[in-house]
């Protein structure tokens, strides 16, 4: 997965991630869907976007941690609750 299709936000106090396509890839999207007359679909899966966010937990140093759900917020965009084993402060990790 290149590191360009997501951009992803986290809390600063709270144990949530939240995921979402990078602008390039929603404009792609949407000059495609555009095209089809919004008939055609190109969102990508949520698995996707955990990908995502698994790969930035482990970015942050925090491999220890485990996402418990996740939530589809709005389209394209979606929000990712962790646990950590080995309790850090999220603003402590940069």
């Amino acid at each position: 997965m290149p590191d360009d299709t997501h951009r992803i936000f986290g809390h600063p106090s709270e144990d949530v991630i939240m995921t979402t396509t990078s602008i390039g890839n929603a404009l792609c999207v949407g000059a495609a869907q555009g095209a089809t007359h919004g008939l055609a679909r190109f969102d990508p899966p949520e698995k996707l976007h955990e990908t995502a966010a698994r790969k930035y937990l482990n970015d942050t140093g925090r491999e220890d941690c485990s996402i418990k759900s996740s939530y589809l917020l709005l389209r394209n965009l979606y929000e990712f609750n962790f646990q950590c084993s080995n309790v850090t402060p999220f603003a402590a990790v940069v």
